[in-house]
């Protein structure tokens, strides 16, 4: 039997785009508004949270939270699918609503596959804080416990600091109208 050693992961600083759901229609917007950047262009193995700007914040069982998604992958096939699937037309519904993306490189030693872990962990980790998965998330990932996660949750899943949160939307109707998009 192999003896496992636990290794640390730590997020390598994040990228951060801020935009309005009903401007941002494909990638090409997407590059329009933040630039061309290589590393994103070209980034296969990365963490991302999708998540609602202010005012609005979702309602969850236990509690109420700006994240929408949670993924890891091929940042720029990955938003493209999100992009044109659901948040340009969740735009529609909430015609003023911000979208925020958050882009996270994991980075551990000898492991690839970092950035699944990561996203399994903070699937799991959110769920135990508000009693459910994300609402555009349908499973959750695998975690690992070989690993120590050295970033601190509630500043990547939660509201942040400060007022500002004046409405909310339903995670069941939220989870509804994504599952309807992805097919």
């Amino acid at each position: 039997m192999r003896a496992w050693k636990m290794a640390d992961i730590n997020l390598k600083d994040c990228s951060a785009f801020n935009f309005s759901a009903r401007e941002m229609r494909s990638w090409s917007y997407f590059v329009d508004e933040f630039g061309h950047n290589e590393e994103i262009h070209t980034a296969y193995d990365v963490v991302y949270i999708i998540r609602s700007c202010r005012p609005y914040a979702v309602r969850y069982k236990s509690g109420w939270s700006s994240t929408i998604y949670i993924g890891q992958g091929n940042f720029r096939n990955r938003i493209t699918s999100h992009l044109n699937n659901w948040v340009h037309p969740l735009s529609i519904e909430y015609h003023d609503i911000g979208i925020e993306i958050r882009m996270y490189i994991p980075r551990v030693r000898n492991n690839y596959y970092a950035f699944k872990q990561v996203e399994g962990y903070l699937i799991c980790e959110f769920e135990k804080k508000y009693g459910e998965l994300p609402s555009g998330n349908d499973r959750k990932g695998s975690v690992s416990d070989r690993h120590k996660y050295n970033f601190d949750f509630g500043s990547i899943l939660g509201l942040g600091r400060g007022p500002g949160y004046e409405w909310d939307i339903d995670s069941n109707w939220l989870r509804d109208f994504i599952r309807r998009r992805k097919r």
